[in-house]
């Protein structure tokens, strides 16, 4: 019997701003059911098909933090002060749709954080005092109280949960916060993702892992 040494290589190849004639820093990657690629960047969002890259391009120019895809493709965005949809033209192209028209003068948000989608394709945006809630060409803004802060969204179990700094970790049920059993224990721990494992709810924190019965 013969051992024979086999020389793995990872394929990889490395682009440089200079190849997608953008900013360097890129905050968000998301990859659609044909393998485009997407890319949140601080000029806008950039697109790879595998040999060429586009730049779409938003108007005014803002950054953009954040990039998710629901089952259906629709691709959303959101950064600094602005949120969004990509949609495709007649022509094939990818351009931006803007959806800050559907909000107050008074509903002030400064950057887009995070974006979380359930299966229903609801789309929750949010900034540190605001979830926008879109579904169905239809948005809901819910507001932090007083101080509060919203620290992180998530899906679970296909519903939003939203940890609130000082107050703990809430469900999110009809527009209303219910507080879960466990919620106040994390009013001062930074969550950072919530899973199942064998039926038990895994909560990740900063500093530590907790199974919740």
């Amino acid at each position: 019997c013969q051992i024979q040494d086999f020389d793995f290589k990872l394929a990889s190849k490395k682009y440089t701003s200079d190849d997608y004639n953008a900013m360097p820093q890129i905050f968000d990657i998301a990859q659609n059911e044909i393998g485009i690629m997407y890319f949140a960047n601080k000029n806008g969002v950039i697109e790879f098909d595998g040999s060429q890259w586009r730049n779409i391009r938003l108007s005014p120019q803002t950054e953009i933090n954040q990039i998710e895809i629901d089952n259906e493709g629709t691709i959303y965005i959101g950064g600094f002060e602005e949120f969004g949809l990509l949609k495709k033209t007649d022509s094939g192209k990818v351009e931006f749709n803007s959806l800050k028209h559907l909000i107050s003068d008074s509903t002030y948000f400064k950057r887009i954080i995070n974006i979380v989608i359930n299966s229903n394709n609801e789309v929750l945006f949010q900034s540190r005092n605001h979830l926008l809630i879109y579904s169905a060409n239809q948005l809901k803004v819910i507001s932090a109280k007083d101080d509060n802060i919203f620290h992180q969204a998530f899906i679970y179990k296909d519903a939003f949960y939203v940890r609130i700094v000082n107050e703990g970790l809430f469900s999110l049920e009809n527009g209303e916060f219910k507080k879960t059993n466990y919620g106040h224990f994390f009013s001062d721990k930074n969550i950072l993702s919530i899973n199942e494992l064998n039926q038990k709810t895994i909560i990740t924190t900063e500093k530590n892992v907790f199974k919740i019965n």
